[in-house]
């Protein structure tokens, strides 16, 4: 099915990467505030197409994309900037489609308002994020327990449940080399079998305070969080990611092009099996920070706290290199509140960090002696050859022979779209294709092929734009659907990183540094 929209033509984009608009926000109090920068992610969809037919809505959805000069990202999702030459064509296009009932913004739409950091706009607060994930093993009698060697050998934070954050040993030892104040560490006992970098519990001593709501958003709306769900003063904070529902019905807006965004969102049927939601940065008073290089905020009566760090300490976790810019967010710091947006600050107690002083140091009398036997007695370096793997692949093999295949000959090579790594050509040499356990199916010669091509294929309609630091090459599928797939790097490469792709948006969920880890993985029982 093709689809054509009939729009005034606009000058494309500038520059290969996003661009953003720089925003004022304006302070009725004459303060100087920060420029913000403002992206929207949408997705329209066609309406009267029943919702599984992805062929069509897909179609309907790129070739809307592709008309205002965008680039897709997960099949039928794009991102505009607020400044984009597009966005007038953008707003009355989809006001047309969406007033003729032929489309509809569908999922979770998101404006995001970010605040730029450069020389220009220094910040004195950030929020510290992270995407890679920390595995928990759990807890005993209060003490949290993990595998350490499942962490990637390169990442010094990690967000675990609530999104809190664990920070890597080296992270640690920064901030202590530094003398960076407000924060104390709790150790994770490592339970895993290998040797590894530790985990550890940051544990920010002071609140940030309970910051200012957005002055788009309004607390006694319908939708607004705190007039369904209102947790008491003590658990009050400011607001800055709310529905659109919890809006302000008269906001001020520095821009006509945020009424006129607004306007397109608020038509009847805009929203029908969508939602839109502003996402924007934090905003505190600066009376009631800390004098600390640490602190904590807080969005709901959860045990979540989020890791604040001053500049003094982003400039040094940024000097070591163990935090990127992308791993921090900007806060706002004003001196007064906007204009209609109540002082939260100074109202009763303020929640606790996620451990209190005193449990803090109970838990660290109780480690102490589990620390000290980890510093003593070294646990094995988790490392594996090809000899090794190949040697577990023969034995599984004779063990279980229905599960592996004859190995490969040179013809069956000769027609490989690409040349692999050394290391996996030895490997089909052994079995060309394999059940290595419940959860990893190495895919035959044959089948490389057709998924190589395949998986381009999918690639190319999911995103306009490569999404992979290297060329992938799928080699073996889960049940699920995911699938494994080599980084070709180098065509003469001897070993590569292999990475495990999601069946449903195509990102990565797990890496392995090399072919025999993987192997050596599945057929150790490393994954049950």
């Amino acid at each position: 099915m093709r689809h054509q929209f009939l729009l005034t033509p606009v000058p494309s984009p500038r520059g290969k990467g996003k661009r953003d608009v720089l925003l004022p926000v304006p302070s009725p109090q004459g303060e100087k505030r920060n420029m913000e920068l403002a992206t929207l992610t949408f997705h329209l969809t066609p309406t009267g197409v029943p919702r599984d037919d992805f062929d069509a809505t897909d179609a309907f959805s790129q070739a809307f994309i592709h008309s205002l000069g965008l680039n897709v990202h997960s099949g039928c999702w794009a991102n505009i900037n607020l400044d984009s030459p597009a966005m007038d064509s953008f707003i009355r296009e989809a006001r047309n489609l969406i007033l003729a009932e032929k489309a509809t913004f569908y999922g979770m739409n998101t404006l995001y308002c970010t605040l730029p950091d450069d020389a220009d706009h220094p910040h004195e607060w950030y929020e510290l994020t992270s995407y890679t994930r920390f595995e928990s093993e759990g807890w005993k009698s209060d003490i949290e327990t993990c595998k350490a060697f499942r962490m990637p050998p390169t990442a010094y934070i990690a967000a675990g449940m609530h999104n809190n954050l664990y920070v890597s040993e080296h992270f640690k030892t920064i901030v202590e080399e530094h003398q960076l104040t407000g924060i104390d560490f709790v150790w994770v006992k490592d339970v895993g079998k290998y040797r590894a970098p530790q985990w550890f519990v940051p544990v920010p001593l002071k609140p940030l305070g309970r910051g200012v709501d957005h002055p788009w958003y309004q607390p006694t709306a319908i939708g607004a969080i705190h007039s369904r769900f209102f947790f008491g003063i003590n658990w009050r904070s400011g607001q800055h990611i709310f529905d659109m529902k919890a809006m302000r019905r008269e906001p001020i807006f520095t821009k006509p092009v945020f009424r006129n965004l607004f306007s397109l969102y608020g038509l009847p049927g805009a929203l029908e099996g969508g939602s839109l939601t502003i996402a924007a940065y934090r905003t505190h008073l600066r009376h009631f920070l800390p004098e600390t290089d640490f602190a904590y905020a807080w969005d709901d009566k959860s045990s979540a706290r989020i890791l604040c760090i001053s500049r003094k300490a982003r400039d040094v976790l940024l000097a070591a290199k163990v935090i990127t810019p992308d791993d921090t967010s900007a806060i706002q710091i004003l001196d007064t509140p906007p204009l209609g947006c109540a002082q939260l600050d100074g109202h009763g107690a303020l929640p606790p960090s996620r451990l209190t002083p005193a449990q803090v140091t109970l838990l660290q009398k109780r480690l102490a002696q589990a620390w000290e036997k980890q510093q003593r007695t070294p646990k094995p370096i988790r490392a594996t050859t090809l000899k090794e793997v190949l040697r577990l692949i023969r034995k599984a093999k004779r063990e279980r022979p229905d599960d592996f295949q004859k190995p490969a000959k040179h013809p069956d090579f000769a027609q490989l779209p690409v040349t692999l790594p050394a290391h996996w050509i030895a490997l089909l040499s052994v079995t060309n294709g394999a059940e290595l356990d419940a959860e990893c199916s190495l895919f035959t010669t044959t089948e490389i092929t057709a998924a190589y091509h395949e998986k381009r294929e999918l690639i190319a309609e999911t995103f306009d734009v490569y999404p992979y630091d290297y060329p992938l090459v799928p080699i073996a599928s889960n049940p699920s659907g995911d699938w494994y797939a080599l980084e070709n790097r180098d065509e003469h490469a001897e070993d590569a990183r292999v990475v495990l792709i999601s069946h449903e948006d195509c990102t990565v969920i797990y890496t392995w540094e090399s072919i025999p880890l993987l192997i050596f993985d599945f057929l150790s029982g490393f994954h049950n």
